[in-house]
């Protein structure tokens, strides 16, 4: 009923990609999209669970597979729903991520997304909103609990860290049927987690015209940035900028270092500012009156 109001197809698809990562390449010390441009990148399967109009109260368990062939599955996903997939919902956990990989790496841009984890983040801002805590939260089963590190299908070797630094690469081993079963399992509960928890809390959304329109824009900025920065550029006006300052400086016989403190530059602002009688301005601070000054 959501959906239909909102001008969303009622076609739900859920979405849920495990991929590689090891002690060094990982989310937890590079950024979503540093991870997933990276060469180190690898697709290792997608749970999908699709729930679609024609059967509306199908069992979601048995409409889940785990996909090891994203890139086929995806261009049937493509054939049905559209390029865009305009013709279904997409439903995620985190679509930051896996939105992502649909964007950057397929070149898909689905029109109508619903992140739950964007869900919760509305409906409880101030609580944490991982699968795992709303799993516990709204009484699911738990979030299951694998250790896929270094889970690969390609030739890949580790380098030894600290006293092993300097030790020979050694190949890390592939994935094997037993391990790519349990990591579809896996990956098929959060998916059917992120069935349950879409369904428990779309309906909680009291202006769902507004925020479901919020949430696209919001995403679609994320997998369609309209800005590149220009480093090297930005690094040399940088170069640029301090040299300049250093030229106004060497007039007043100071150095950039001797101004760089807080103390310090008001100091020299008030002694000069003493020859015409004025004082430094100020401004209510945490610890009293500062110094109401922009030093750049």
């Amino acid at each position: 009923d959501v959906l239909q109001k909102c001008g969303y197809p009622t076609d739900v698809v859920v979405l849920d990609y495990e991929t590689y990562y090891s002690d060094i390449y990982t989310l937890s010390k590079l950024s979503t999209i540093e991870y997933i441009q990276s060469p180190e990148f690898e697709e290792l399967g997608l749970a999908r669970l699709l729930m679609q109009g024609d059967a509306p109260f199908a069992d979601p368990q048995q409409n889940c597979l785990f996909e090891t062939d994203p890139d086929t599955f995806l261009e049937w996903l493509k054939s049905i729903y559209g390029p865009d997939l305009s013709g279904c919902t997409v439903v995620m956990q985190n679509a930051k991520f896996d939105g992502s990989i649909l964007a950057f790496r397929h070149g898909i841009h689905p029109k109508y997304v619903i992140d739950t984890k964007g869900l919760a983040s509305h409906i409880h801002p101030h609580e944490s909103a991982h699968l795992f805590d709303l799993c516990l939260r709204y009484g699911l089963p738990p979030k299951g609990k694998t250790d896929h590190r270094g889970f690969t299908r390609r030739v890949r070797y580790i380098k030894g860290t600290g006293r092993k630094a300097k030790t020979v690469p050694t190949r890390q081993p592939l994935l094997t049927l037993e391990k790519e079963q349990l990591l579809g399992e896996y990956a098929c509960a959060d998916a059917l987690r992120e069935w349950e928890l879409f369904t428990l809390m779309l309906p909680q959304l009291s202006r769902p015209k507004v925020e479901l329109a919020l949430m696209q824009h919001t995403l679609e900025m994320f997998w369609n940035p309209v800005i590149r920065v220009d480093t090297a550029l930005g690094e040399q006006l940088r170069k640029d900028m301090l040299n300049e300052v250093e030229k106004a400086l060497a007039v007043t016989g100071r150095d950039r270092d001797s101004i760089s403190g807080n103390h310090s530059f008001s100091t020299l602002l008030q002694d000069a500012l003493a020859e015409t009688r004025e004082k430094v301005p100020t401004k209510l601070g945490k610890k009293g009156l500062i110094p109401a000054l922009a030093k750049t």
